[in-house]
């Protein structure tokens, strides 16, 4: 199971997966290889499992193509149109370049795409708590609590998720639904 990323403080991991209007994701420089820096786009669960299925053993040639497809499904230009067009793209880069893209991408999906079923949701839900109530995401934590429908003559609301991120239901990422119940559950 995943677990947060150590390295990156809960305040802005909080920040990185509650935003609205597109998904999570995360600045990786490839300075070294030449390239411009690109960002690498959190995946739902459901694309993760159809390139790899929970509990399927994959063979050494497969997890090249399975890593291959992850690298051109996530990284994109800044602009956000993919850096490659293709699998067989990817594999005209020279061998170490490939793999350092590689490693940087799946470091950078690792941190910006928690997954049900993938992550160890208890930590996730700890650690993006934490970032809600730092006082540099008050605006982003009291939005959340905010896009509630109040159900009438009940002292219930209901989440509704697609109000903050200003997308429809089936086009949000696990992580963003993650981070929204962490501040949600802040609120009180």
């Amino acid at each position: 199971m995943r677990t947060p990323p150590k390295h990156v403080p809960p305040a802005r991991l909080f920040r990185e997966l509650c935003c609205a209007g597109r998904r999570p994701r995360w600045r990786v420089s490839f300075a070294e290889l030449g390239l411009p820096d690109l960002y690498v786009y959190a995946l739902a669960g459901y694309e993760l499992e159809d390139l790899l299925p929970i509990g399927e053993r994959v063979s050494e040639e497969r997890s090249k193509v399975v890593l291959d497809e992850l690298v051109v499904r996530t990284l994109h230009n800044l602009d956000g149109s993919p850096a490659f067009v293709s699998v067989e793209q990817l594999g005209e880069a020279r061998y170490e370049d490939a793999l350092e893209l590689t490693n940087s991408a799946l470091e950078a999906l690792n941190t910006v795409s928690p997954t049900y079923g993938r992550s160890d949701l208890t930590a996730w839900e700890q650690v993006l708590r934490e970032g809600a109530m730092h006082p540099s995401n008050a605006t982003l934590r009291r939005g959340v609590i905010d896009a509630a429908a109040h159900l009438s003559m009940t002292a219930h609301f209901v989440q509704q998720p697609d109000r903050f991120f200003g997308l429809p239901l089936g086009q949000l990422v696990d992580a963003q639904r993650i981070a929204f119940d962490a501040a949600w559950s802040t609120r009180g």
